[in-house]
């Protein structure tokens, strides 16, 4: 007999309710600036975009780096994927990565004091990576302030000229 095993993932909330379609509503989680990294559960699926998949960006992001992926996407600067939590303990480094391709000039002269590399995808892309070390008395809030000051070196490349 064909078995189908259906696994309830802690971060999706299943709802069915009369005459209306069946749909995932996503939840995520907020931690206060005083919780350790240890305690942030990571968010095992997707890459950071909002608009192609329909989710919401805080079911992409992992709260400690949440504000600091929509400053940058404000700015216009394309951000690819983020990790913030208990899992890179292992790693000692948060990080978030940006699109290196999609910089402006300046821009680009600021991500050249981080990490660039590229990578095959659909197409040979290049991306910029931006961490900083943790540790296991790392809190949300040390996270949320060093990459809050990383992000206010990048300009706004919003406007079109």
């Amino acid at each position: 007999m064909n078995e189908k095993k259906f696994e309830i993932q802690p971060n999706k909330k299943f709802e069915i309710q009369p005459n209306k379609k069946f749909e995932v509503k996503y939840e995520y989680k907020t931690y206060s600036d005083s919780a350790l990294l240890s305690e942030v559960e990571p968010i095992e699926e997707g890459m950071i975009d909002p608009v192609m998949s329909g989710r919401e960006l805080e079911t992409l992001v992992e709260y400690p780096l949440l504000e600091v992926a929509k400053d940058f996407i404000s700015k216009g600067i394309k951000t690819h994927s983020s990790s913030a939590n208990k899992n890179d303990l292992i790693s000692g480094k948060v990080y978030i990565i940006l699109d290196f391709d999609s910089l402006n000039d300046n821009n680009k002269k600021i991500a050249e004091k981080y990490e660039i590399y590229e990578q095959q995808y659909f197409k040979k892309e290049k991306f910029v990576k931006i961490s900083i070390p943790v540790n296991i008395n790392t809190v949300v809030g040390d996270i949320r302030k060093d990459f809050s000051l990383i992000a206010s070196e990048f300009e706004d490349q919003s406007r079109i000229e």
